[in-house]
Parts: C-alpha cells; sequence; structure tokens
C-alpha cells in the first residue's frame, strides 16, 4: 500500500512522515493516501526540492511523480526543460489541435461537434467520463471529458482561455496577491487574466491576455487572445456581465461514450464508460446548471493514478498526461522540447540545463506527435 516517490531529501508529505532508503532521492511514505485519493481529496502532494527528474530523460523516469508547477514551492527556474507538469495548451477550446480532432470527428460520424476537456464535482467516480452538453446559444453541442475535479456536480467547468485562475493557486502566473506558480508557464499580470473565478467576463478584455507561453513561443499554435474571443463568439460565455450571468445555461447533458480523438488526446480512457452512443442527442435529459470555465494551468486532477482506483481504465490511456511548460510537449515525450528558449521578460535571464536526452531524428515518429500515443509503437532500440 505504499507509494514510492522521487523526491527530494528532508522532505515532509502532507500524508505522513517519509523514510529514506537507500537514494537519497528514494523514499516511501508510510501513510497510506488512498482512501483520499479514492474520495477524489488529492490534487497532487506538495514538496520542494531538486527538480524530480534532475538529469534524467523524460522516459526513463515515472513521470507521473514530477511535480505539479502550480505546487512548487522551491527557487524560481527560468530553464524550459524542466519536469513540472502543466495542463495542456492544446485541450482549450478551439485550439487548432482541438479544430482538428473535431474534424476527424466529424469525418467518421457526420456529427458536427466542439471538443473540450473540463472539471465536474469532487466525486472520482467521474474521472474520464465524457457528456455531451447542449447550451442555448452555441451552434452546436459540446463533447467534454472530465479531466479534474472542480466546481459542483451542477455545473460542468471547461477549460477556456483566460477562463480563471482560480483560488487555489495556479501554474500560469507568478502569484502577486494569491499563491501562484514559481515557474509560470506565461508571463504576466494576475489582473489582466480577469476574475480569480471565471477570468474574463467580456470579449473586449481578452486582448490584455498574454497571447503565448514563455516556453516555445515561436512555435506554439495557438493565440490565447483569440481563443479567448474565439470562446465568446461561440457563445461559451457571454458577454457582458460577470462571473454568473456571463455562464451559458445547460439545457440538456448526459453521459457518452468519448470519442478516441478526444481520449487520445488526453491520456485517459474508461473501459466501464456508459454504453451510450456519442452521436446522440436525444438521450440527454435536461439540466439546469450552467457551463463555467476555467485555466489554471495545473496538472489536472486525474493524471494522478491513486486518483482513479474507482474507475476500470483502457492499460493504453490509463491517466491523464499533462504537458511540459510548452503546453504542448507530453510530459512522457522525448526531450528536448523543440524551440525551448524562454521569450525573454524585462530584467530575466533564461539559465540553460543540460540536454535531457536524444533528439528524435528520423524514428517512426517523425511525422506523428507524441500527443496521441503512437510512440508506444515505435521499435526497440535493440
Amino acid at each position: 500500500g505504499y507509494d514510492r516517490l522521487t523526491i527530494s531529501n528532508g522532505v515532509t508529505s502532507q500524508y505522513g512522515p517519509i523514510t529514506a532508503r537507500t537514494s537519497p532521492y528514494s523514499y516511501l511514505m508510510t501513510s497510506n493516501p488512498t482512501e483520499n485519493a479514492v474520495a477524489g481529496n488529492i490534487r497532487n502532494i506538495k514538496i520542494s526540492g531538486p527538480l524530480c527528474c534532475g538529469q534524467t530523460a523524460y522516459y526513463q523516469t515515472n513521470w507521473q511523480t514530477c511535480n505539479n508547477a502550480a505546487d512548487y514551492t522551491s527557487t524560481p527556474v527560468t530553464s524550459c526543460s524542466t519536469c513540472l507538469s502543466y495542463s495542456c495548451l492544446d485541450w482549450i477550446v478551439g485550439s487548432q489541435a482541438m479544430t482538428q480532432r473535431e474534424a476527424s470527428y466529424f469525418r467518421d460520424t457526420n456529427d458536427s461537434v466542439y471538443f473540450a476537456v473540463g472539471a465536474l464535482g469532487g466525486d472520482a467516480s467521474l474521472a474520464g467520463l465524457c457528456y455531451r452538453i447542449t447550451l442555448e446559444q452555441t451552434d452546436r453541442d459540446i463533447i467534454a471529458q472530465v479531466i479534474s475535479t472542480g466546481g459542483n456536480a451542477s455545473n460542468f467547468e471547461v477549460l477556456m482561455a483566460a477562463g480563471g485562475l482560480g483560488s487555489t493557486g495556479d501554474a500560469c502566473l507568478k502569484g502577486d496577491d494569491q499563491p501562484g506558480s514559481l515557474v509560470p508557464q506565461f508571463y504576466g499580470a494576475p489582473a489582466n487574466w480577469g476574475n480569480y473565478q471565471g477570468g474574463i467576463d467580456n470579449s473586449g478584455s481578452c486582448v490584455s491576455v498574454t497571447s503565448k507561453p514563455i516556453c516555445g513561443a515561436a512555435s506554439a499554435p495557438d493565440d490565447m487572445v483569440h481563443l479567448c474571443q474565439l470562446s465568446f463568439e461561440r457563445f461559451l460565455r457571454l458577454n457582458p456581465g460577470n462571473t454568473d450571468s456571463s455562464s451559458p445555461r445547460i439545457q440538456k447533458m448526459g453521459p457518452v461514450m468519448c470519442p478516441p480523438q478526444l481520449y487520445k488526446a488526453t491520456g485517459l480512457h474508461r473501459l466501464d464508460e456508459p454504453n451510450m452512443n456519442y452521436s446522440l442527442n436525444s438521450t440527454l435529459t435536461k439540466y439546469g446548471g450552467h457551463l463555467d470555465r476555467y485555466m489554471d494551468c495545473r496538472r489536472p486532477d486525474y493524471a494522478d493514478p491513486l486518483t482513479l482506483k474507482k474507475v476500470v481504465v483502457d492499460p493504453s490511456y490509463s491517466a491523464i498526461t499533462p504537458c511540459r511548460r510548452d503546453g504542448y510537449a507530453r510530459i512522457d515525450s522525448l526531450p528536448p522540447l523543440p524551440s525551448a528558449t524562454p521569450t525573454m521578460e524585462p530584467s530575466m535571464t533564461p539559465t540553460a540545463e543540460p540536454s535531457a536526452g536524444p533528439t528524435v531524428d528520423p524514428l517512426c515518429c517523425v511525422t506523428t506527435s507524441y500527443a496521441d500515443h503512437s510512440w508506444q509503437t515505435c521499435s526497440n532500440g535493440a
């Protein structure tokens, strides 16, 4: 029942004392957090010290024990070559990758929808489920997968650009008046990102948002300003108003099977999901909640296998796979990051770290991104 962690010497876990073993980085927790995990109460174990991967390549370490960037409390890090984990930017509604996934789904089903991911309630039995949602004004239904806990069981919180940093500490920005990451994904002031709950609540304020992440900005395919504005254009949030009035009412909502285009992007697929055809709107029931939003850049809760004890997962897609600091490269992909040099902010000089491993050239994935997990079919080098 013990859980192995890769952490620094002399750290105390919030779940109990930690006992050192033969290596300065190898420990066993002597209190079992499984009960809290099953109840959906774990976000991530908050630790400080060296980044968990050190000089080890990502593919040779257990990336699932890497720190959530939102919980990293040691000294600031300017390098892009870290093992801290973040939410993926290509999961945001309207991203180029989501648009391509929607097009692929349409070719397979002739069903036009928007794809999304988000948070629903605090019950871990909801982990990885997909829901089809009908809103009042949006031109098509949404199919959204639950990747994290949040809000309540009445409101589905969808990951949107500048959707709200949250009140528990985020990994998007370096916090001023609330906890923030010492290794933020974006430059900028929290005030420019709107309310902590709900984020930007009118389309005219989207221009204040930082458009690109710190790492890999030159190659980042999406612009946060555009994605923020797009969510208003699609009536996924409404003009003008406060957090309550800008959240559209959900007319109908119900569980459906997760399309492969969506679960392959997130890394989590349940084998015990409801056997409900994802294209059947007629199976949805009336619903009185709202479509809320967030963007905290944190590693999703269901990236932690401990939170998935209640569900039956597909061994090939067994947990949400978070991203590295650029927001696109998955944490389990081969290093180094393409275009990993941080963009500059005044008075900040990024420091370089040794290369974490070999480049990919031209192995079997040369034309396919690691994000769809095709790397698992690549040949063994031996």
